[in-house]
């Protein structure tokens, strides 16, 4: 069977998820609510992206601002309650690229808004609006 949609994350840790992949190989035990393909998806998930945000700083608590953010941890919470299936597995990734994408841009405008700043001949303080 092949997959009918290809989600992708620009930024993840790949030496954590092969880590996590050679692990998680070694086990082949099947479990319907704990170990099935999506439940293995989103533990490799996890793994991949643990920390992406904190290595902002505190710039990455703006992702608490972020509606998507709270929608990220609803269908999160809905699936910890029952299990995860691959269309949970399909909206959580949607909205996990959606929350990292958002704290990057973040991130780039203030860079540019920081450097604009010091260039030669611009006149605009930090303070102006």
């Amino acid at each position: 069977m092949s997959a009918d949609k290809r989600l992708t994350l620009p930024h993840y840790n790949q030496q954590a998820l092969r880590n996590f992949w050679l692990s998680n190989a070694s086990d082949t035990r099947y479990n319907l609510t704990s170990r099935n393909c999506s439940t293995s998806v989103i533990q490799a998930l996890d793994v991949a992206t643990e920390g992406l945000l904190g290595e902002r700083g505190l710039q990455g608590l703006w992702v608490l601002f972020n509606p998507d953010f709270l929608l990220l941890s609803l269908v999160r919470s809905r699936a910890e309650g029952m299990t995860w299936t691959p269309g949970l597995v399909m909206d959580y990734c949607l909205l996990l690229r959606q929350v990292l994408a958002s704290a990057e841009r973040l991130s780039r405008y203030k860079r540019a808004a920081s450097w604009l700043q010091q260039q030669p001949g611009n006149k605009r303080s930090a303070t102006d609006p």
